[in-house]
C-alpha cells in the first residue's frame, strides 16, 4: 500500500519544524527561562571595571545588552532583538545601570568599551565582556566585575587620542582612522612621528605635528587582530 504524498509532505514539514525547535533550543541552552522579576520592575546592574592588577578604570562606557530568543520561522534560525543601556564608570571604576524588566529578553551581557569622539571621528574598542544571565535569575541587584586584560593597550589608545592636537594629525585621523603602529623619535628640538597603515599600504610622517610626507607600499596584513598605537 502506497503512502499518501500529502502525508509525506506533512511529515517533512513537521521534521523541519522539529529541527528548527531543536536549533533554537541549542542556541539558548543553559540560559535561565524563569526569572524572579515582575514585568516592568526595576532590575539594577552594578559593579566595577578594573585592570588585571585591580586598579579601577574610570571613564569607559559600560553597556547592558539584553537579547531575546525570538525564533525566525521563515529561516528556521534564531533572530534575536537586542536592547542596550549605557553609562560610564566613575573615578572609582564603578557603574550602575537600571533595566525595566521585560520578560521577552532572556540573555544579558555587560560590555566595557573605550568609546571616544575626537576630531569628528569616533573610536570604539571593546575591552571586556561578561554574560550575567545566571546572576539575573537570582534577583537584583546584579553585581559584576569586568576585568580589562590589556591595560597597557588601553593606556596607549588614550595617550594617542589625547595627543591629537595639530590640524594635520586630526585630518589624517579623520580620513584614515587609528594607525596600526606608531614610531616616535624625540630629539632636543623636535618630535617626529610615523603612522603606519599596513593594511592600506600607507605611511604618514609628521614633525612636531606637521605632516611632512606620505608614502605608499604594497599592503601588508598587520600582526594581530586589531590596530594599536
Amino acid at each position: 500500500m502506497s503512502r499518501s504524498p500529502s502525508r509525506t509532505i506533512a511529515e517533512r514539514a513537521a521534521g523541519l519544524a522539529l529541527a528548527g525547535l531543536l536549533a533554537a533550543a541549542a542556541a539558548w541552552a543553559g540560559h535561565p527561562w524563569r526569572y524572579p522579576h515582575a514585568e516592568g520592575a526595576a532590575v539594577r546592574f552594578e559593579g566595577s571595571v578594573s585592570d588585571a592588577a585591580g586598579n579601577p578604570v574610570a571613564g569607559v562606557e559600560v553597556a547592558l545588552e539584553a537579547t531575546t530568543p525570538r525564533f525566525d520561522w521563515r529561516r528556521f534560525s534564531p533572530a534575536q532583538r537586542t536592547e542596550r543601556r549605557t553609562t560610564r564608570t566613575d573615578e572609582r571604576g564603578r557603574f550602575v545601570l537600571d533595566w525595566a524588566w521585560d520578560g521577552a529578553y532572556r540573555r544579558f551581557e555587560l560590555a566595557a568599551t573605550l568609546r571616544e569622539q575626537v576630531g569628528g571621528r569616533e573610536l570604539a574598542r571593546e575591552l571586556a565582556r561578561l554574560e550575567v544571565s545566571d546572576r539575573v535569575a537570582t534577583g537584583t541587584p546584579v553585581v559584576a566585575a569586568l576585568v580589562i586584560d590589556d591595560a597597557a593597550g588601553l593606556a596607549r589608545l588614550r595617550a594617542f587620542l589625547a595627543g591629537l592636537d595639530s590640524a594635520d594629525e586630526l585630518r589624517v585621523w579623520r580620513e584614515a582612522g587609528l594607525p596600526e603602529s606608531i614610531d616616535r623619535v624625540l630629539s632636543p628640538d623636535s618630535e617626529e612621528a610615523t603612522w603606519w597603515y599596513y593594511s592600506a599600504g600607507r605611511v604618514v610622517r609628521f614633525r612636531d605635528g606637521v605632516q611632512t610626507a606620505v608614502e605608499t607600499f604594497p599592503p601588508v596584513r598587520p600582526i594581530g587582530d586589531e590596530a594599536a598605537p
